[in-house]
């Protein structure tokens, strides 16, 4: 209510008319002056005599409470009562109204000795009729029969009129016929108000010669006789608070400045600091309230100068040695630990001291009251950021350490314990933080598990410690691009240039990652730390290793240039061609960071530069000779090539050049170990071969010679060639009695003479004096292959030719991956193949025998036929003699499972399947769709706000087509019917839309349950508005707006209303046509 305080005296009676005030009615006064002369004037009386008044005390009842009708302590006036009785007491009128109050009751009852308070005075009463009751505060005066004892009783009757007056904050006024006025008796209510027909306390009074005029003055008198008088007084529990406007207001030691209170300090002494409040009281000055700090009252200053508030504070650091109580004194139960709340802004609303004299203080976070706990684990007044918390971060002190110091405390007084440069280079821990009185934000360290103490944050880098490495490099080939520095944070001093280092081998010994986030490293050279560098302008890897080799540039050279370096960025000097068919020497050899082997090499004692190794072929220089020969009889085994390395390029066969004279030119042993020769024919050169082409010495001269085979050819054979290591290719008695025709002859190296022959115009072989050999040469091939169904019909032997052994059964190696490694038609015309098995040479067998190709691997995957499952078959076998057993659209939409995948022979990928555990045989695996078949559902849904990012497809693999956007369905309500994780692991349903089946979409795309329903209802958030929050929307997965309670106590309309997919009903609510948000449909009543 609005204060109002007056510094000049009300005025009596005798201002009556001047103020307008209702005058007494002629039969009042008249019946009032018939008594006037029988006893003195009662207000002269009681000065006269000098008496004093009762002491007001309160013996509540327990009536019904209801409040003024300008709410709760408003009341606009006094009623003043007498209870017509002259023969009862104070006593038995106050038991009376007990038993009776549903009937009526009052506030007070006064008589000569007693003023007696029955009803708090902030509720109001039964007392005076309908239109009094809900106004003003009422008191029964109790009939006494001496005049002495009227006098006293009304002398108390008038106090409590005054003192209330005071209470409720007004000023004494007659009642009127207008309304107001705020001393009325039940006479005056019941002529201006009506509700009521009495006419007390006139009569009563007129009885002893006094008028309801001569009583207001009698309050008047009292109301303006106590200005140091408390009227009403409030105990406020020790609750928070903080001064406002500080500098205006003093403190005093008592409630009424100026009437023997002394001013005892000044408000603004306690400005920004949190302070508890004592008492309230009302007095003629005004309210005011009692306040201290840390457990000790201050005084008193005028309410308007004190705000209650709670003091924002924060847990202790220790805060895991304190619990939170629902009470402070014996009995209480713990409600959680404080350490809950450790490095919170929390509020702290009143403390308390418990019978064992220990402070308590109740908090609450997120404006809701937690409990109570000592008040020394509250850092009261102080942010969390003000109390050390407790972190872990690492550090270094900063370079310039020198500059800080290591202290006890963080506060001013504290005591250096430390120069911070002790700990230069190490690395600390820092274990807490805090921002101190002053605003510098501080932190304490330790040191190997030993605390130091507090120091200014500045002082310590944040970075990640330097890392022990041990790693060997050099400088990149740029590296006067980049200095050698003392540090690597900014700041830092040059001590050198890294190209000073260059080309030699340094050890990097640490990294660090810098607050610019630029990675550096420190490195030592011949045992000595140099200093930091960005760690670009290092290398790594060994440096170049030295070795000593001899070569020659590869034949291909010009696709080779020389280069400075051996690294990215390097460049080139020449090209390699320029050195062709010199002799080199490699000095130095490395694998570059790419992978890429180099060489550096030198010619004539000079270095030239870097190569890729591959540029270089080692081993001798070629000689050069002088010797004829001819190529050996299986020339046509051989090549000419224009190199003797690997890698070089075949320009002819051997045999292009059988029987012809050539002349050896040079030779040369290559890196593999193997001679080689190049030779010319005709004076030109031709290439190189294999020395073991070309056998030395004359070539045989052609003849013409018939003959027939001796008697005893059987003891001949036929042989390939006319020297040593020739091969038998026949017995010579296969030609007995036949005209061979001798078509040369020659003297072997062996002195032995020699003559080719043939038969039938088919030149068959060499043979002493005369002989013939037959066969052909198995060819090497590589193919991969298993056995064939029907294995046990063959046999593996130890030849290919008649005569040979068999020495297992191909039935053996059934299942097993085999490779071909030669094959060879034989002299019956048979094609046979000698093959491995796990590497081991096993035999030969005849080629259909075998089935080429690999052997079908066991998997287990799921699938099912494409859709154009039309165009597959089924097969009883991979390989192309197989035969179609089925058509696979015979198990379209079927659950298949994959057994076996195999590569055909003709490089066609196959699989094996099987239904219900039934093998069925094998298909294209095109023809299969990998992943389980999509599950039937049925579950209603809309597309989610971003439906745009989200397509429509026709299946729900990778070769899908797009159909439709899902955006173009936006706030419809769908249907789900399948649901499926494809191969990609995605999980997609399908969807249809009033009965038509659409398409496949992401399920991230959709919003389960159904579509918000409109409706328009009105409504209030429940009273624990604060438990309930408003949302962007009703599904899991939604963002917070704001809380309910913002909105309590207001209208609020209800226009959409939905289940979540989760069963909870939520409601869309706006104020004044702005949409607020969801929130669930419990919170809204």
């Amino acid at each position: 209510m609005k204060k109002r305080y007056k510094a000049t005296l009300v005025l009596g009676i005798a201002s009556f008319g001047v103020i307008g005030l209702m005058q007494p009615s002629a039969s009042v006064e008249a019946a009032v002056s018939v008594q006037s002369n029988q006893y003195p004037k009662v207000n002269t009386y009681i000065k006269q005599q000098n008496l004093r008044t009762a002491k007001i005390t309160q013996s509540y009842k327990q009536f019904l409470q209801f409040d003024y009708r300008n709410g709760n302590g408003a009341a606009e006036g006094i009623v003043i009562h007498e209870t017509a009785n002259p023969n009862s007491t104070i006593t038995s009128e106050i038991n009376y109204m007990t038993i009776n109050w549903q009937n009526a009751f009052v506030h007070a009852f006064v008589d000569k000795d007693n003023i007696i308070q029955i009803h708090p005075a902030d509720f109001a009463v039964w007392g005076a009729g309908k239109q009094a009751n809900p106004r003003f505060y009422q008191i029964e005066l109790v009939e006494h029969d001496t005049f002495h004892q009227f006098a006293q009783s009304v002398n108390n009757d008038a106090y409590l009129a005054a003192y209330m007056l005071y209470y409720f904050d007004l000023e004494p006024s007659r009642a009127t016929k207008g309304g107001s006025g705020t001393i009325w008796t039940h006479d005056e209510v019941s002529r201006y108000l009506g509700g009521t027909d009495h006419t007390d306390p006139v009569g009563y009074f007129a009885k002893w010669g006094y008028t309801v005029s001569d009583f207001y003055n009698l309050v008047v008198e009292k109301y303006n006789a106590m200005p140091n008088q408390i009227f009403k007084e409030d105990n406020l529990n020790r609750q928070y608070a903080v001064p406002v406007d500080p500098k205006n207001y003093g403190i005093w030691n008592g409630p009424y400045p100026g009437n023997g209170s002394a001013k005892v300090g000044e408000l603004h002494s306690y400005a920004n600091q949190p302070i508890v409040v004592y008492k309230e009281v009302r007095t003629k000055n005004g309210d005011w309230v009692q306040f201290g700090q840390n457990g000790k009252v201050i005084g008193w200053v005028g309410k308007t100068g004190i705000q209650i508030t709670p003091a924002v504070s924060t847990p202790v650091t220790n805060a895991y040695d304190y619990g939170v109580w629902d009470s402070y004194q014996r009995g209480m139960k713990r409600v959680t630990g404080l350490s809950d709340f450790a490095g919170k802004e929390i509020k702290v609303t009143k403390e308390a001291t418990a019978n064992n004299g220990v402070e308590w203080v109740e908090f609450s976070s997120n404006n809701k009251v937690i409990g109570w706990v000592a008040k020394k684990g509250i850092a009261i007044g102080l942010t969390p950021s003000q109390v050390p918390q407790n972190i872990s971060k690492k550090g270094t002190p900063v370079p310039n350490a020198y500059d800080f110091g290591v202290w006890n405390d963080y506060e001013k007084g504290n005591t250096r314990v430390a120069g911070l440069s002790e700990y230069a280079g190490k690395s600390v821990q820092v274990v807490k933080e805090v921002i101190s009185s002053t605003g510098v934000k501080w932190v304490q360290f330790s040191v190997d598990g030993k605390i130091i103490g507090w120091v200014a944050e500045s002082g310590i880098r944040y970075v990640s410690v330097p890392k022990e490495v041990s790693k060997a490099g050099t400088p990149v080939p740029n590296a006067y691009d980049f200095g050698v520095w003392n540090d690597y944070e900014p700041g830092n001093k040059r001590v050198a240039g890294l190209s000073e280092y260059a080309g030699k081998s340094i050890k990097v010994i640490k990294e660090v990652l810098s607050s610019t986030g630029v990675k550096w490293v420190q490195f030592s050279a011949d045992g000595k730390v140099i200093g930091w560098v960005a760690e670009t302008g290092i290398r790594y890897g060994e440096a170049p290793k030295e070795v000593s080799k001899l070569g020659t540039p590869v034949p291909n050279a010009y696709d080779f240039g020389i280069w400075n370096d051996y690294e990215a960025g390097n460049t080139r000097v020449a090209g390699l061609s320029e050195y062709a068919g010199k002799p080199v020497k490699v000095i130095k050899e490395i694998v570059s960071s790419a992978g890429v082997k180099w060489v550096q090499f030198s010619v004539d004692g000079t270095v030239i530069g870097w190569v890729a190794e591959t540029g270089i072929r080692y081993g001798a220089v070629p000689q050069e000779v002088s010797k004829i020969g001819t190529p050996v009889p299986n020339a046509y085994n051989y090549g000419v090539w224009n190199d003797y390395e690997p890698g070089n390029t075949r320009v002819a066969g051997l045999s292009a050049f059988a029987g012809k004279q050539v002349g050896v030119v040079a030779e040369v042993t290559s890196s593999i170990g193997v001679k080689w020769v190049q030779f010319s024919v005709d004076g030109e050169v031709v290439g190189w071969v294999a020395e073991t082409g070309i056998r030395y010495g004359e070539v045989p001269q052609s003849v013409s010679k018939t003959g027939t085979p001796v008697s005893n050819a059987y003891d001949f054979g036929v042989w390939n060639d006319y020297e040593a290591g020739n091969t038998r290719v026949t017995g010579l008695s296969a030609f007995s009695g036949k005209q061979l025709e001798v078509i040369k002859e020659v003297i072997s190296s062996s002195g032995v003479k020699w003559v080719q022959f043939s038969a039938d115009g088919e030149v068959i072989g060499w043979v002493a004096e005369t002989g013939i050999q037959y066969g052909e040469i198995p060819q090497t091939v590589s193919k991969l292959g298993t056995p064939v169904a029907n294995v046990y019909d063959f046999g593996v032997w130890n030849d290919y030719e008649a005569g040979n052994t068999r020495v297992t059964e191909l039935s053996a190696f059934s299942g097993k991956q085999l490779e071909v490694i030669k094959e060879v038609v034989s002299l019956n015309g048979v094609k046979w193949v000698q093959f491995s098995a796990d590497g081991e040479v096993i035999g030969w067998v005849a080629e259909t025998s075998i089935q080429y190709g690999e052997i079908p691997q066991t998997i287990s995957k799921l699938g099912t036929p494409v859709q154009n499952a039309y165009d597959f078959g089924v097969w009883n076998d991979y390989e192309q003699n197989r035969e179609k057993v089925a058509g696979l659209s015979e198990f379209s939409g079927q659950q298949l499972e994959i057994t076996k995948e195999v590569e055909s022979s003709s490089g066609e990928a196959l699989v094996q399947f099987s239904l219900d555990g039934e093998e069925v045989g094998w298909v294209a695996e095109t023809g299969i769709q990998y992943g389980e078949i999509p599950q039937t559902i049925s579950k209603l849904g809309t597309p989610v706000t971003n439906a745009y990012d989200f397509g429509v497809w026709n299946d729900y693999e990778q070769n899908r087509e797009r159909v439709a956007g899902l955006s173009e369905f936006f706030g419809q309500q769908l249907e789900i019917t399948k649901e499926v994780e494809s191969t990609t692991g995605e999980k997609l349903v399908q969807f249809s839309l009033d009965g038509e089946e659409i398409g496949w979409v992401a399920e991230t795309g959709i919003q389960y349950g159904e579509i918000p329903k409109i409706v328009s209802k009105q409504g209030t958030p429940v009273p624990n508005a604060a438990d309930f929050g408003v949302w962007n929307n009703y599904e899991a997965g939604n963002t917070k707006i704001t809380g309910l309670s913002d909105f309590s106590g207001k209208e609020v309309e209800i226009t959409k209303e939905a289940f979540s997919s989760d069963g909870v009903k939520w409601v869309q609510i706006s104020i004044e046509g702005t949409e607020i948000g969801w929130v669930v449909e419990s919170a809204i009543q």
